[in-house]
């Protein structure tokens, strides 16, 4: 018991770290201690305490290793090794190349020594050519950093979560590679190697040659976009990561295939499972190495371990027992990995499973596939946001061929047989999972709504009790609990309230306005390499509204506006768009002043541009939306500058007391006092970037801000922001970041 209170204490204290609700969690915890012997209750006590300290030690300790604030932007010399297949080359939104990698390094602030992984990006010139970083390979380079940090979104996982679980100190740019030394001999050049001659071996069979390398050594750099959205969607894309599948899979066939080979050689007394258990621990371990040990692979690793070290013992324990050794073992070595979904993924998986057992049902194979996919398919909607109706069906046909055809002959290939059959059987099985998807994809719905814990619970409630010996109720009466993913969890506002909606897309800008039946979309964030914010920000929170997207409104074409346009517009191909420059953007209608339209009764004015002028600076071609309601006015003001600030405060009646977005990310070029002092706007909210270049907001536009008593708020800092303007809630922000603070924001 008093394992799991250890736990307990981990999961709370690097989930809530001083947080109330920490403490709520223990007083909820220790009345059930009671429930045990004296000693039994001070071990658990015991156990409380020293993984919360544990766990907070490791929280503390692994923030200090970050890039301190006041340091951002500084130049430092950073020493390193590269990670195996961080080496990445893409080409920015305006032509330019840019690498990718990531470094096991160190680097030195004022005399503190910094120690851990390091993002970087290195933009050369157009003369400067760089061979391609090979994992291992000893770089010096000189690189600004700044502590990590992502965007916050409703219901999106924030990659600053998974760099805090996986070591991650730092991120920065590469001002010039000082020194770079080949790599030595070791697991990260041997698995570099390994990919390399997979690649060039399996290059006629091309969807091999993407898949292979990921299920053999965790290289996923040749799976394409579409193949990850069809395994995403789908419910199959843990089939794509080395998990606790891969490695038990292949312990499992050795210890089989072991225990025929070893019986002619063991004496009758002994019991020949046990001493095949030897090599297949032993060829766990080597997979997990091909892997590069990653957390993942490490917690399958250990639970692997730990059940046949029990078996080779001879002692007889519970399945439960195994686990929960295996469970203590992983938050003893590498606590902070609760921060990361795969841990929650694969230990549910395996919960699941002996749930499953200790209720007495027989471990058929398609209870087997329904528990996993019910009950992981509400955690992995829990964590990503959507979930496959069809999953179930989806890991029917994939999991078997992955785990009898397709994971044991990559593996053998890696041994160099020289068998001539192997790489087109591969492929053919890879083709005919692929098509399997593409077959159920137009069934495949995806559930979406219920993004909360209740959704979460109730479902996990529906996966377990579908397979109990005996339920009170009927079956079909379960079924009842899946109506939160299908309606859901937000009120929507009433006749003449609207909510404003500031997403965090860093340096660009995104905006929705959400009223009783509609959704207005103004502009759509910006690209990132070779994804965008559409895609990764707007199409998830989209999918999950109960009103349908009316419109979309691209203010002007720079990038960090328009750059996922095409997304929105693949998914709503009817959908009408307005823009400021419309020749930028095929389908869009002119946006121009006068135009106007009344949604659930709220209006919306058009106020710039006019019809007809053309302008010098395209910025001040952005299209000035008013939005009112009952309650409040919200003006989107794109990038406009001083000269169209200068003309709206001098021919329109600005609405005082309003929420206005922030012209050009808070630049020096807008943002004019007289224009801020027609408007006085209660609030005020920029889109910036953390840490950006181009420093906005300027500290002269902030000063503006603060001498007019305007409370100014930054989704750099805030996250992504929410104000209803609605007339109980008095349009109070909801800010991300504070709404749902955690320690690695």
């Amino acid at each position: 018991m008093w394992q799991w209170a250890f736990c307990v204490a981990i999961i709370g204290q690097v989930w809530l770290g001083n947080h109330w609700g920490y403490w709520l969690w223990l007083l909820l915890f220790l009345p059930f201690c009671w429930c045990f012997p004296q000693r039994q209750y001070t071990a658990v006590v015991v156990a409380l305490v020293v993984g919360a300290i544990w766990a907070e030690w490791q929280v503390q300790s692994t923030l200090a290793m970050w890039v301190p604030k006041s340091h951002i932007g500084d130049t430092v010399l950073v020493k390193g090794e590269l990670v195996p297949f961080s080496w990445q080359e893409t080409e920015t939104h305006y032509g330019a190349r840019r690498y990718s990698f990531s470094v096991k390094a160190q680097f030195t602030i004022q005399g503190k020594r910094h120690q851990g992984v390091v993002r970087l990006a290195y933009y050369p010139s157009q003369e400067e050519f760089i061979a391609p970083l090979q994992g291992g390979e000893k770089i010096i380079a000189e690189a600004r950093l700044k502590p990590p940090h992502s965007t916050v979104n409703e219901g999106l996982l924030s990659r600053v979560q998974l760099d805090f679980a996986r070591g991650v100190i730092a991120q920065g740019t590469v001002r010039n590679i000082v020194k770079r030394e080949p790599p030595t001999l070791g697991l990260p050049l041997w698995r570099e190697q390994i990919s390399q001659r997979l690649h060039q071996f399996l290059a006629p069979w091309p969807r091999a040659q993407a898949l292979v390398p990921a299920l053999v050594v965790a290289d996923r750099r040749y799976l394409t976009d579409s193949q990850w959205q069809r395994y995403r969607e789908s419910g199959t894309a843990h089939l794509l990561a080395i998990s606790g599948l891969h490695v038990s899979l292949v312990a499992g066939l050795v210890w089989w295939i072991g225990r025929f080979l070893l019986l002619p050689w063991v004496p009758r007394h002994h019991v020949v499972t046990v001493y095949a258990a030897g090599p297949a621990m032993l060829a766990a371990v080597m997979y997990a190495a091909l892997a590069g040990f990653s957390l993942p692979t490490q917690r399958a690793l250990v639970m692997c371990l730990a059940m046949m070290w029990f078996f080779t013992r001879g002692r007889m324990v519970s399945v439960f027992s195994c686990f929960r050794y295996a469970c203590f073992g992983v938050l003893l070595w590498a606590p902070l990995s609760v921060a990361d979904p795969s841990f929650w993924l694969s230990f549910g998986a395996v919960f699941a499973l002996l749930t499953l057992i200790m209720v007495g049902q027989r471990l058929s194979w398609w209870r087997a596939q329904l528990m996993l996919s019910f009950g992981i398919g509400a955690l992995g909607a829990w964590w990503f946001g959507r979930w496959g109706l069809l999953s179930p069906l989806a890991n029917w046909f994939l999991i078997p061929v992955f785990a009898w055809c397709i994971v044991p002959l990559s593996l053998l290939l890696v041994l160099g047989l020289p068998v001539v059959w192997l790489a087109p059987v591969i492929e053919q099985a890879i083709a005919l999972c692929e098509q399997w998807l593409l077959w159920l994809e137009p069934w495949q719905w995806q559930l979406s709504g219920a993004t909360g814990l209740l959704g979460l619970l109730a479902l996990l409630v529906v996966a377990l009790l579908t397979f109990m010996p005996r339920l009170p109720v009927a079956l079909w009466a379960l079924w009842i609990l899946l109506l939160p993913w299908c309606w859901p969890q937000y009120s929507r506002p009433e006749y003449g309230e609207f909510d404003f909606i500031t997403f965090d897309v860093g340096q660009g800008l995104a905006n929705a306005i959400r009223t009783r039946e509609h959704l207005l979309l103004y502009d759509t964030g910006p690209t990132w390499g070779t994804s965008n914010a559409g895609e990764t920000v707007l199409l998830p929170w989209l999918r999950r509204q109960p009103q349908s997207l009316a419109m979309g409104i691209i203010s002007h074409s720079d990038s960090d506006h328009s750059g996922g346009h095409i997304a929105i517009a693949k998914q709503w191909p009817q959908l009408q768009w307005l823009a400021g420059e419309p020749a930028y953007h095929q389908g869009a209608q002119a946006c121009w002043r006068g135009q106007q339209w009344r949604w659930d009764g709220v209006n919306f004015d058009v106020l710039w541009p006019p019809a007809g002028l053309q302008l010098q600076e395209h910025n001040n071609n952005s299209c000035v939306i008013q939005v009112t309601g009952e309650f409040g006015t919200v003006l989107l003001t794109g990038d406009i500058h001083h000269p169209v600030e200068f003309w709206l405060a001098k021919h329109q009646s600005l609405p005082r007391n309003s929420i206005l977005q922030v012209p050009h990310h808070g630049s020096a070029t807008s943002s004019s006092y007289n224009f801020l002092q027609a408007l006085s706007p209660t609030y005020a909210v920029v889109s910036n970037g953390f840490a950006n270049g181009f420093k906005h907001p300027h500290w002269r536009v902030e000063q503006g801000y603060k001498a007019l008593n305007i409370t100014l708020l930054s989704t750099a800092e805030s996250g992504m922001i929410v104000f209803p303007v609605r007339g109980h809630h008095n349009s109070t922000p909801t800010q991300w970041r504070y709404a749902y603070p955690r320690s690695w924001y």
